[in-house]
């Protein structure tokens, strides 16, 4: 993990996580949900392929036991939320099939966490939602680097800054 990602908050994170996946998928193949008009129904993004993106920014100085604990919290409540808006998101995705839930943090520091996953996916096909291709979902965590051409794209434009100096 790069100094620069761990300069960013939260919503900046999130910000970088659209602008990188956006260019790895390209705009055709990708969509943000908004979450400004009743909530984003626990999704940030999803895409083409069937892909459900969820962005988290933990907080990495904390001992590893509270770093778990807050990352399977943040998976566990969203899986939820699949299920609480299951005919919403039906909607949201049209015809489309969801191959796997991805969550990006900046760094995986378990491998509890992947654990963590493969349990909740296992719960999670057990509700049968309509939109869960059965046959090969996963629940998984990646960081920036799974996108490393996004990744460089998006450290390039996300730390642009434009200073445009008032007159007095």
């Amino acid at each position: 993990m790069s100094a620069y990602i761990e300069s960013l908050s939260p919503e900046e994170w999130e910000e970088f996580c659209a602008i990188m996946l956006r260019y790895h998928y390209t705009a055709k193949n990708f969509w943000e949900v908004p979450d400004e008009d009743q909530g984003d129904l626990g999704l940030e993004f999803f895409t083409i392929d069937g892909t459900l993106y969820q962005c988290y920014y933990p907080d990495l100085n904390v001992d590893m036991a509270t770093y778990k604990r807050k990352i399977q919290r943040k998976i566990t409540e969203d899986l939820n939320k699949l299920e609480k808006y299951a005919s919403e998101i039906v909607v949201l995705l049209d015809d489309i099939r969801v191959k796997q839930w991805v969550l990006i943090i900046p760094k995986l520091k378990s491998k509890e966490l992947i654990s963590h996953c493969n349990k909740k996916k296992k719960e999670l096909l057990k509700k049968n939602l309509p939109f869960i291709d059965s046959n090969v979902f996963q629940v998984k965590i990646e960081t920036s680097a799974s996108f490393p051409e996004g990744e460089l794209f998006a450290k390039n434009i996300h730390c642009k800054a434009i200073d445009i100096p008032l007159a007095e």
